[in-house]
C-alpha cells in the first residue's frame, strides 16, 4: 500500500492504467481505498472517471473513500 501512496503523492499519471487493472482484479477494500486516494491526487480525467466508477462498489469503505475524494477534488484539494 505504501507504493500506492507514493505514486499518488508524486502524481504519477502512468500509474492510472495500473490502478485500473488492480480495480478490475478486485483488490481488497483497503487497497482500493488507497487507490482512490492516490487517484484523487493524480487528478486526471481518467483518474476521476475511475473514482466515479468505484462509487457503486459494494463496500462502504470504498464508497466513503470515493465520496471524500470527490469532495476534495471539487474543493481543489487532494485527499
Amino acid at each position: 500500500m505504501m507504493a500506492i501512496q507514493i505514486l499518488g503523492q508524486r502524481k504519477y499519471e502512468r500509474a492510472v492504467p495500473v490502478f485500473a487493472e488492480m480495480i478490475a482484479e478486485g483488490e481488497d477494500v483497503y487497497t482500493l481505498r488507497e487507490i482512490v486516494f492516490a487517484l484523487s491526487r493524480i487528478k486526471t480525467d481518467d483518474s476521476c472517471r475511475l473514482i466515479a466508477q468505484l462509487r457503486d462498489h459494494p463496500s462502504p469503505v470504498v464508497r466513503t473513500a470515493c465520496d471524500e475524494a470527490l469532495v476534495a477534488l471539487q474543493k481543489g484539494e487532494s485527499r
